[in-house]
């Protein structure tokens, strides 16, 4: 999966399709090109990502080289929903819903973040038990080369609207057999 400037590509079993091609599909369960077009469209870059975590936290409170809290159950929710669905589509519902959010800090620089989310997510009439840890490591700011397949690059420049900064994102889910799933993703700013 690449994402740039908002715009995103996803590698499918039938090649790269822009994320409103792999969005498409015939409606049924299981379309694992509509999941991770909805999983890149929510993204959120570590720093943005950082500041909604903080914006969700009851209060943070500060160690040495920390500062960490309780999320609001209003936050874990919108966390565990994964968004708004299109189409006006019911969305999950969870319940249950608790979470926490710790904060490293080095140098006076944000170096890493984790949070921690638990609920009783229903969707489709179908309950499941969610206790998901997120680490995102902030570090080689500047120096991480990724390469973008050709292919991918004609899907995003079919789709991108030319601008000035440029944000790349290369992200790699993987659906385990235990059904959660693995998340890892390459940062390079240009």
């Amino acid at each position: 999966m690449v994402l740039k400037g908002g715009k995103g590509a996803v590698k499918t079993q039938d090649g790269w399709k822009s994320l409103s091609e792999a969005a498409e599909g015939d409606g049924g369960q299981g379309n694992a090109g509509r999941f991770f077009a909805r999983r890149l469209q929510n993204f959120k870059a570590p720093a943005a990502q950082a500041e909604d975590l903080a914006s969700k936290a009851k209060e943070l409170k500060k160690t040495d080289d920390s500062y960490s809290g309780e999320l609001t159950e209003e936050g874990v929710k919108e966390l565990l929903s994964f968004g708004a669905r299109p189409g006006g589509a019911d969305a999950p519902t969870v319940s249950d819903a608790k979470g926490s959010v710790k904060f490293w800090i080095k140098d006076g620089v944000l170096s890493k973040y984790e949070f921690k989310v638990q609920g009783k997510v229903t969707f489709n009439g179908n309950d499941r038990d969610i206790d998901r840890t997120s680490s995102v490591e902030i570090k080689d700011v500047g120096s991480t080369k990724v390469e973008v397949p050709d292919e991918a690059k004609k899907k995003l420049s079919q789709a991108l609207i030319p601008s000035g900064e440029l944000r790349l994102t290369v992200a790699r889910f993987e659906l385990a057999k235990d059904r959660n799933i693995n998340t890892r993703t390459q940062f390079d700013w240009v």
